[in-house]
Parts: C-alpha cells; sequence; structure tokens
C-alpha cells in the first residue's frame, strides 16, 4: 500500500488510448478530470471510490485534439496534476 497520494499517464505521449494510473494509502473517494491549457475542463474520467493502493483507469484520447493537456486528480483535500500529452 503507497504511503502518499500519486497519478501519472502512460504512456507518454498517448496516441489514442492510455492508462491513468492512481495510487492512494486508503481506500478514498476520487475525482479525475482533464483540462485544456486554458484551463477549460475537458472531461471528467473517474468519479468515485477508488481502493487503497494502485488503480489503473483507461483514457481513450481518440476524441481530443493533439495538444498538451492538465490531468487534475482530487482527493481528501488533495490536488494532485500532471500533464498529458496528446499526439495521433
Amino acid at each position: 500500500v503507497p504511503s502518499d497520494f500519486s497519478v501519472h499517464t502512460y504512456p507518454d505521449p498517448l496516441s489514442e488510448v492510455g492508462v491513468i494510473s492512481v495510487s492512494i494509502p486508503h481506500s478514498a473517494n476520487i475525482c479525475i478530470s482533464i483540462c485544456d491549457m486554458l484551463g477549460r475542463s475537458m472531461s471528467t474520467l473517474y468519479n468515485g471510490v477508488a481502493e487503497s493502493g494502485r488503480t489503473d483507469i483507461n483514457f481513450d484520447g481518440s476524441g481530443f485534439l493533439n495538444g498538451v493537456y492538465f490531468l487534475t486528480m482530487r482527493s481528501c483535500g488533495i490536488e494532485l496534476h500532471a500533464v498529458v500529452s496528446i499526439v495521433h
């Protein structure tokens, strides 16, 4: 079980489909969203309870234009960010 919260994506860059990997130290409600460079919310990718440990969430980037996006995970008053590059 991880001792802290973390989030990352692979592969990097994404071409079509990738995985968002989230690690949390205890079961908790998490919300994962993706925003464009201007901070506009593009999609909520996951909003629900995740068990402690690692949770992998499939991400289909085929509906997004090529570019750089920001992934945000919120849980237990913590907010983590990751950069997602999409290249088709």
